[in-house]
């Protein structure tokens, strides 16, 4: 049969199977025919295939660790074909990587890969990770939690809702702690730690002040000069500026009384919250509350009355006590002036706070040789501003002229009771 135009008498080899490195190529055609397929296979068919290092690996993926040895599949190498699984592995992704403590994976990172197909912490921490901000410096824990000793935020900045576990624990409520003598809790505090500890958490907790049980709210002066009727709305008890606990629960009371007796202006309006109604006595006798339990009173406001301004009272006390036995002045209102910029003079509003001064107790008799059993001339509780003078037993002399009260301390804080000389 005659050869078509162009046609070679070369045959194309029967073997097209070529070593590695080589790829055979079907366009090539035999140096004679019949082919000799040990000698045209591998000097004309089989040709050589470019080297892997040609092709460039994309991004996420690395050389294969013999990549020397590596060639492509069909002469020059293309990435879209199988040359890129010959040539290259799949490189791990950074965040695969656990940074280690005080570092945080790269938002930058977020395609980045390891120059490996696992990525390893000394080698590409750099590559992945970014120093994390210390919890101690960077978060802000918050009311009821403590900071968690050498964290750090789970990310490169601190964030409130993520980091809060993380950075935070519970604190032991100061609750559990005992203050000493005048001293009390400071309102809904925690101590700086899951435990307290006294030399670290004491003055935290306590701060300087007096719990007691009654208070007397004694009229001095109205508004219009000589009169005796006085009212007022509401009156409230404030300890560090939040209502005292459990207030709904106090009892208003007076004693004695000079009340209107159809009996809708007793003291028991004092405790209602409503301007509406209000406790109103002829004489100016004082008012009294008594709390469910002892609480410190930094603080104090009443409302106005519905009606008759000239009832305001502009100058008066607040006194304190722990068993409705012994009284001191918590804070008086001397200055008619003073009143009068303090008392509104708009019907059914109220004062801002007012604050107490605290008292003293005075000097404990159990650590004073020789005291009276009161140890203050004056009595148990000593007025804010105000001196005791110490009493010692008969036959001695106390070694100080006088103790100042200031602020819930006392100045000195004790004194002695030395022997006269007559009995020494």
């Amino acid at each position: 049969m005659p050869l078509a135009t162009g046609e070679s008498l070369q045959s194309a080899s029967k073997d097209n199977t070529c070593p590695y490195g080589y790829w055979f190529d079907y366009d090539e055609r035999c140096i004679s025919d019949p082919c000799v397929d040990s000698v045209d296979r591998l000097h004309v068919c089989c040709k050589s295939a470019d080297p892997c290092t040609s092709l460039t690996c994309p991004n996420g993926y690395i050389y294969k660790s013999n990549i020397g040895a590596l060639t492509c599949e069909f002469g020059a190498c293309n990435v879209t074909t199988n040359d890129l699984n010959r040539c290259c592995d799949v490189a791990a992704h950074c965040n695969t990587l656990t940074c280690g403590h005080g570092y945080t994976f790269d938002p930058a990172a977020y395609d980045t890969y390891c120059p490996a197909t696992i990525c390893d912490i000394n080698r590409d921490r750099d590559l992945c990770c970014e120093p994390a901000p210390l919890c101690s410096t960077s978060y802000a824990c918050p009311h009821g939690f403590t900071a968690w000793p050498d964290t750090y935020c789970d990310g490169i900045t601190c964030d409130v809702v993520r980091d809060l576990n993380i950075c935070c624990r519970p604190a032991m409520p100061c609750s559990v702690m005992n203050c000493p003598l005048n001293y009390v809790l400071r309102y809904d505090t925690y101590c700086q730690g899951t435990t307290c500890v006294e030399s670290r958490d004491l003055f935290w907790c306590c701060e300087r002040g007096m719990a007691l049980s009654y208070y007397q709210f004694v009229p001095l002066e109205l508004r219009q000069v000589g009169a005796l009727v006085v009212q007022m709305s509401d009156f409230y008890l404030y300890n560090q500026q939040v209502e005292v606990a459990n207030y709904d629960s106090a009892v208003f009371y007076c004693d004695p009384c000079d009340t209107p007796v159809n009996l809708r202006e007793e003291p028991t309006n004092l405790g209602d919250r409503n301007p509406e109604t209000k406790w109103l006595d002829y004489t100016s006798n004082p008012f009294f509350v008594r709390l469910p339990v002892a609480q410190p009173a930094f603080s104090y406001s009443f409302v106005t009355g519905n009606d008759e301004s000239q009832r305001d009272p502009i100058r008066w006390q607040l006194w304190g006590s722990p068993n409705n036995i012994d009284w001191v002045i918590l804070h008086e209102v001397n200055d008619r002036n003073v009143g009068l910029s303090i008392v509104p003079l708009d019907r059914k509003t109220s004062t801002g706070q007012i604050q107490v001064d605290v008292p003293c107790y005075s000097p404990t008799g159990s650590y004073i040789d020789n005291s009276a059993n009161i140890t203050c001339e004056e009595g148990d509780l000593i007025q804010h501003g105000y001196n005791c003078t110490p009493a010692c037993l008969p036959g001695f002399t106390a070694d100080v002229a006088e103790i100042t009260c200031m602020d819930g301390e006392l100045a000195p804080p004790t004194f002695g009771c030395d022997a006269d000389n007559s009995t020494a």
